[in-house]
């Protein structure tokens, strides 16, 4: 008899697990499609079956953390922490507090507390975590990852020199795991530039954008785009030290990246002229200053242009061609008729102003 109903406590343990699984499957086939209500009502269901298990049954932890992952992702801080701290506790309590997997759920918990704008709760959360990989001898890549994070919340709490404290402290660490020239630098190498820009430390903010600049080149090589907010950084951080002579080769450099991937007429074109325009005008080198400033309102003028022959176009493929008429004069108007760059533009809408004046005037 005591055999038969040990078997049944055995069968009905393993029929519960089933379940469980069946519901948890189900509840992760609906949240990697993006159903996340339904996915979290599976996996409540899951959690339901799950209770009914030993304390110590792994099932619980994964459902704890499913559930957390789908509140999360329906914008439920609150109610995802509750899922992470239950979770937190059954290993605490099943595995040991100095289970390793901890800290992974308290860096989910830190990063809750700042969707919920909760930083000083979320700033002693990561600080439990280092202090956990530290005793864990966990390595330099988690510290670095508890630094960069940490530099994160001293951002959003507009602290630039804590921030950059940190970012410093990151860095060290994953030089010595990953070598000085790893492109795992690159975000922290920016984040760490820009906080020293804030600080108008021109001096460090110099050798770091050289860095990532020096990095991204390697990798990408010299005529991406991606180069755009090293190059852009540099100069600025030269003029800001008065290095004009370097600062110079640097605005050079950012405005024929921008022109060669995007277009004479890309507004990123004209806002890097009125920057170049700043410069010249602080070293009183006004005819260089006038001549940046004409070519910006130029670039404007195009791009303001090229719009307004695009709605003319769609209006004409339509066969409105009162409605196209205008589109097309005030490109025209728009345009300086004296200027080189704009003379093509010019007499591309004429010869479509041209063509739409030979259609039958039912068209």
């Amino acid at each position: 008899m005591r055999a038969a109903i040990v078997f049944l406590s055995i069968s009905l343990l393993l029929l519960g697990q089933d379940e469980a699984g069946d519901w948890t499957k189900s509840g992760q086939a609906s949240f990697s499609k993006g159903d996340y209500l339904a996915s979290q009502k599976m996996f409540a269901e899951a959690w339901k079956i799950a209770e009914t298990l030993p304390n110590d049954d792994p099932k619980r932890y994964e459902i704890l953390k499913l559930q957390a992952a789908a509140a999360s992702a329906l914008g439920q801080y609150q109610e995802a922490e509750g899922f992470l701290q239950l979770a937190i506790n059954w290993r605490e309590v099943s595995i040991g507090r100095e289970d390793p997997k901890i800290a992974d759920d308290l860096t989910e918990v830190a990063m809750l507390c700042r969707a919920m704008k909760d930083l000083d709760r979320g700033l002693a959360v990561l600080q439990r975590v280092a202090a956990m990989h530290t005793r864990l001898a966990a390595g330099q890549l988690p510290l670095a990852d508890d630094y960069s994070r940490t530099a994160q919340f001293y951002e959003d709490l507009k602290n630039t020199g804590e921030a950059v404290g940190a970012l410093r402290m990151a860095i060290g660490l994953r030089e010595k795991a990953q070598g000085i020239d790893h492109p795992a630098l690159l975000g922290e190498l920016d984040r760490l530039a820009a906080g020293l820009v804030k600080l108008r430390q021109y001096e460090n903010a110099v050798p770091a954008y050289m860095r990532a600049l020096v990095i991204r080149e390697r990798i990408i090589g010299r005529e991406s785009p991606d180069l755009i907010p090293n190059i852009d950084g540099l100069a600025y951080a030269y003029f800001g030290m008065k290095q004009f002579k370097e600062a110079e080769q640097f605005y050079v450099r950012l405005l024929q990246l921008w022109v060669s991937t995007f277009g004479e007429a890309h507004p990123m074109v004209a806002l890097t002229l009125d920057k170049i325009t700043v410069f010249y005008r602080e070293q009183e080198r006004f005819d260089e200053a006038r001549k940046a400033g004409e070519r910006a309102i130029a670039v404007r003028e195009r791009f303001l242009a090229d719009g307004l022959m695009r709605e003319g176009d769609a209006q004409a493929s339509r066969g409105n061609r009162k409605d196209a008429a205008p589109f097309y004069e005030r490109a025209i108007a728009i345009l300086d008729a004296h200027r080189a760059e704009h003379e093509s533009a010019i007499k591309d809408i004429e010869k479509r102003i041209a063509v739409m004046n030979r259609l039958p005037r039912g068209k």
